[in-house]
C-alpha cells in the first residue's frame, strides 16, 4: 500500500510467521475463562522456547489491533466462542 512508509501496516506485512494464539469464551464462568487465559500463556511461553531452541526467533505481542472485529475476521476467529490471546511473530 502506498504512503504506509513506517506505518503499522507495513511493519505487520513484513513480519514471516503469524501464529494467532485464541482460547475458548466461557460465557457466565469468568473463573474458567481466567484459567484457560493462564494456561494459554504457559503453552505460548513453552512454544517460543521450544522455537528458540530450535534457532527460530519469536515476539509475542498484543496491542489494540488485534482487538477489533476486522482482525478477527481476516484471520478467520469466531469472537463469539473465541477470545485472542495474542499473535506470535516469528521468523526463521
Amino acid at each position: 500500500m502506498e504512503g504506509n512508509e513506517g506505518s503499522a501496516f507495513q511493519t505487520w506485512t513484513d513480519i514471516p510467521g503469524w501464529i494467532v494464539v485464541t482460547y475458548k469464551r466461557t460465557p457466565g464462568n469468568q473463573y474458567a475463562q481466567r484459567e484457560d487465559f493462564k494456561s494459554v500463556c504457559c503453552a505460548v511461553q513453552n512454544l517460543m522456547l521450544s522455537m528458540w531452541s530450535e534457532g527460530v526467533g519469536t515476539k509475542w505481542t498484543d496491542g489494540s489491533l488485534q482487538r477489533t472485529q476486522e482482525f478477527a475476521d481476516l484471520v478467520g476467529v469466531n469472537t463469539e466462542e473465541e477470545k485472542i490471546a495474542g499473535i506470535i511473530w516469528c521468523k526463521c
